[in-house]
């Protein structure tokens, strides 16, 4: 299953930023312990997401900013 998720930051000022994210996730449909392998892939998603969307927002962030120590 290929997923889209959206997600939009907003700064203190109202400026937003979307950032599309695809994901690929393996959600089982049988099995006795289904409700926790599901749960653990949603969790892994999550976790992915977090971790590009941050990354991505960073990283445009650093290319706006001067670099430490210099103005």
């Amino acid at each position: 299953m290929n997923l889209r998720i959206q997600i939009t930051l907003t700064d203190q000022d109202g400026h937003t930023e979307i950032h599309p994210v695809d994901v690929e996730a393996v959600l089982p449909e049988t099995g006795d312990i289904l409700i926790d392998n599901v749960e653990q892939e949603i969790l892994r998603i999550n976790r992915d997401v977090i971790r590009t969307t941050i990354s991505a927002y960073l990283e445009e962030l650093s290319k706006k900013s001067p670099p430490c120590g210099r103005i």
